[in-house]
Formats: C-alpha cells, sequence, structure tokens
C-alpha cells in the first residue's frame, strides 16, 4: 500500500488517461452565458424560479471553491436586459460591466 492505495488501485490510476483525473480550480472555469432577464423567457424544462437558484447556487459554488468564473452578455442594454442581480450579487467586481450605470 503506497499513500492508502493498494496494487490494485495504483495499478488503475496509473492506467488513467489525463481525461480522468480530477479538476482543481487551477485547470477549470465556470462560464455564465446570457443570464439575463429576456433570455430566461426561451427556457421552458425547468421554472425561472427554479433556474435563477440553481445559477446562482453554481455561482456561489464557484466562487467558495475559487474556480473562475466568466459572466458574459449580449445587448445589455437594450432587448436582453442586465444580468441577473442574483448572479452578479455573488461576484460584486463583474458589476463594472454588466451592470445598470
Amino acid at each position: 500500500m503506497v499513500n492508502g492505495v493498494t496494487g490494485i488501485g495504483r495499478g488503475i490510476l496509473a492506467g488513467m488517461s489525463h481525461y480522468h483525473k480530477l479538476y482543481t480550480a487551477e485547470d477549470s472555469a465556470v462560464v455564465f452565458i446570457d443570464h439575463q432577464p429576456q433570455m430566461t423567457f426561451g427556457v421552458a424544462s425547468i421554472d425561472r424560479a427554479s433556474l435563477v437558484n440553481n445559477v446562482t447556487l453554481l455561482a456561489k459554488v464557484a466562487r467558495e471553491f475559487k474556480v473562475p468564473a466568466v459572466i458574459t452578455a449580449v445587448e445589455t442594454e437594450s432587448f436582453s436586459g442586465y444580468v441577473w442581480p442574483q448572479l452578479l450579487d455573488v461576484f460584486p467586481a463583474s458589476r463594472s460591466s454588466s451592470a445598470p450605470p
């Protein structure tokens, strides 16, 4: 046994490709794309409150584990509206480019 892994376990781990490794905050990122009021109307597979809550929870988990996050949106000052305030509240520094003036 080495580092708590038996001989069989070591063989399995040694043969694993890099696609099967655990991801870390250093080699990951979460990208939030078009989380805006108008875009929410196109979602029919989940109720809107659950969608907002789930995305907000994902954002909080990313922040807690220090996973880099990118928030991007289109047409913020016209049709689509600004990024959800619940999402911007999790990443206050992103307000400079994604929030109403």
